[in-house]
């Protein structure tokens, strides 16, 4: 269930002046509504929209015309080959493009994208390698929804691979590098190879508030569980055409 906060931000007054248009019993109607529905933060939030808020409250007063529901999100993985009992694809990042590299750079050398901080253990687990070139990719970004270890988010894609699904280093540096201003603060998730014995890793960067990158790297088969609503990303290829 969404966090109410996330929603109503301010005292009773601000919170009236910010939908002047409607009455206080009726907005807190809209938030109990959303909730039951189990809107998601991000959704809760655009409903804060006014142009948003009409609609709802003609659902609520009996007026809105009922027409079947349809779910679009799991069509979507469908289409893009990313099903997963413990992730969602993130409306707007289905199709994010990576450009061709010539997989010199590594996160361990980009201080320039990473300002915040580099974790030791690039270094120190030799992952600190340039890699072959890469072609255009094109990646998609999915929300983790369900407590889950690195393990069962990556093998829990239908039909993919390891091998499928990680990333060249050059490519998370791209990526982190062109896309930063898109991408909201949380935490991403990228596997990684460690080419000589095909060992997974996975590298997490971490945007703050205030756009600065931060970025570590954590051990595939590690044991620890990653909880799900703390805006936790996974960024994965899209299989090629």
């Amino acid at each position: 269930m969404p966090n109410q906060t996330a929603f109503w931000w301010g005292n009773a007054p601000e919170r009236r002046k910010a939908m002047p248009s409607l009455k206080w019993s009726t907005a807190r109607q809209l938030v109990d509504a959303l909730v039951r529905a189990g809107a998601t933060d991000e959704e809760m939030v655009r409903a804060r929209g006014r142009e948003y808020l009409p609609h709802i409250l003609s659902f609520l007063q009996g007026t809105a015309k009922i027409v079947p529901a349809t779910d679009s999100k799991p069509n979507v993985a469908k289409a893009l080959g990313l099903i997963n009992p413990f992730l969602k694809v993130v409306p707007g990042y289905e199709s994010v493009p990576i450009f061709d590299t010539d997989g010199q750079r590594t996160i361990a050398d980009a201080e320039n994208v990473f300002k915040d901080g580099i974790g030791p253990n690039f270094r120190r687990w030799e992952l600190d390698k340039p890699s072959k070139p890469t072609s255009k990719a094109m990646a998609t970004v999915l929300e983790l929804v369900e407590n889950a270890k690195f393990r069962q988010i990556y093998e829990g894609f239908k039909g993919r691979s390891l091998s499928t699904l990680y990333w060249e280093q050059s490519q998370v540096v791209d990526f982190c590098e062109r896309h930063r201003d898109k991408l909201v603060p949380g935490w991403y998730f990228f596997l990684i190879n460690r080419e000589e014995d095909g060992r997974f890793f996975v590298a997490v960067v971490g945007l703050s508030g205030g756009g600065r990158l931060v970025v570590d790297v954590y051990e595939f088969g590690g044991a620890g569980v990653w909880g799900a609503g703390s805006r936790l990303r996974v960024v994965v290829p899209q299989l090629a055409p």
